[in-house]
């Protein structure tokens, strides 16, 4: 697991193995993190809607 966030900007970024992001997102959520679908690409960052 990498854990980046943005110094109070309140954005936070986990890279976790994919058979522990189930678990990961659901654990977050409990928190009351809102938590984005996004995927690992080698066209770099993208957002999608």
């Amino acid at each position: 697991m990498k854990v980046y966030g943005a110094a109070q900007g309140g954005s936070l970024l986990v890279l976790v193995d994919p058979q522990a992001k189930k678990q990961i997102a659901e654990a977050c959520q409990s928190q009351g993190i809102q938590v984005l679908p996004a995927n690992v690409s080698t066209q770099g960052v993208q957002i999608e809607f």
